[in-house]
């Protein structure tokens, strides 16, 4: 059975025919409901009746793909339309072609997803309650151009969007599983200097598949969506603690793009952690590290108008101006912008001086199973 579940959630099958499957009809029901929650698609099946001596004779799978996997929520991308609101269209900035995928934009239903990008279970989480309650939050907060009086639950809300967004994106995805290929190699290395064999770094190859990398992110995400790790919660704890203001764009308007939280710092108080490029800043191995990194400014556009900058009171006098914010924005985006207006020339000024936004890869470890 739990071959059954990995084979289900490889996510390669359309029809699955299974004969003579060792299970008893009890533990195959129990079983199944478990299954239900966590893939990521509908599963029609059909099972013979007849079970001999705990063997289910015959099972039949048909697989049905359920709905896209929006990375960047709907309910977010449409403050951001370039079109009257009955046409739901945004502008598409494809940074490697430096100009606009489509002139008069795509329905914002037909941008930022993948298919099978997490399971029904993260999907519904997001859905049901991440989502809804941050956009009831953040909408009086645009209305009153203010987060003044936030409650602090209401902070913990957006919080909770916002590191959630971070975290899933393809290029989060990307990083983490840069990390975990890294840690992972250093593992079997440890693990065969203990039993007296010696390699090279670059003589060993491991394999990290693409469901593992997905279940380990998905946990990861999960971890920090429903805080009760102590090292989680302590930067919760900060982000609280935190001025949050509300920055109105006076003249270069905000735009947003596929990665769009914004972790900048003028700061790079710890190298092996953290990486700068021209303001660029990311954390290379610790998420929560680098949001408690000193002199770190969280920015989150949240129409073309307002932007929401949390950061130490100490270092407020630090922020950065809008066409500053404006330039981060792209810098930090993997490879789409959303744009209202066509912001071409500027946008790609911005990538002609800071070509390396342009190749967010790092020294990627190639690992193959061992």
């Amino acid at each position: 059975l739990k071959t059954l579940f990995y084979v289900l959630l490889d996510l390669s099958f359309n029809n699955i025919q299974i004969l003579n499957f060792p299970t008893s009809k009890v533990y195959w029901n129990e079983y199944f409901e478990i299954l239900k929650r966590f893939v990521d698609f509908k599963i029609n099946f059909h099972s013979d009746p007849d079970f001999e001596n705990d063997i289910l004779k015959k099972v039949i799978f048909s697989i049905k793909r359920t709905r896209k996997n929006h990375y960047i929520p709907q309910g977010y991308l449409k403050a951001f339309i370039c079109s009257p609101l009955g046409e739901r269209k945004i502008l598409v900035y494809d940074k490697e072609r430096k100009s606009l995928i489509v002139q008069k934009g795509r329905k914002i239903e037909n941008v930022a997803y993948s298919t099978h990008f997490y399971s029904i279970r993260l999907e519904q989480t997001f859905a049901k309650f991440i989502e809804p309650q941050f956009f009831r939050v953040i909408e009086d907060v645009i209305a009153k151009k203010s987060c003044v009086s936030l409650s602090e639950q209401e902070k913990i809300i957006i919080l909770k969007f916002i590191f959630s967004l971070y975290l899933r994106t393809p290029d989060s995805r990307r990083h983490f599983k840069e990390l975990t290929e890294k840690q992972l190699k250093q593992i079997y290395l440890e693990i065969l200097r203990s039993k007296g064999i010696s390699l090279n770094h670059e003589d060993l190859s491991v394999e990290i598949t693409d469901l593992k990398l997905r279940l380990s992110l998905e946990h990861f995400i999960h971890n920090w969506v429903n805080p009760v790790d102590p090292k989680i919660l302590s930067v919760y704890h900060q982000y609280l603690k935190n001025e949050w203001v509300l920055i109105e764009s006076s003249g270069t308007p905000f735009i947003t793009s596929d990665q769009p939280v914004i972790l900048y710092s003028h700061t790079q108080n710890e190298p092996e952690l953290n990486v700068e490029l021209n303001g660029y800043f990311r954390t290379s191995s610790n998420f929560r590290r680098g949001l408690l990194e000193k002199g770190i400014q969280l920015y989150f556009p949240l129409t073309p108008k307002l932007c929401l900058l949390i950061m130490s009171k100490e270092n407020l006098s630090n922020k950065l101006i809008d066409e500053k914010i404006f330039e981060q924005i792209v810098i930090h985006s993997y490879k789409y912008l959303y744009l209202s207006y066509d912001y071409t020339d500027s946008i790609s000024e911005i990538i002609d001086n800071n070509l390396e936004s342009l190749n967010r890869d790092g020294k990627r470890i190639t690992i193959k199973k061992l």
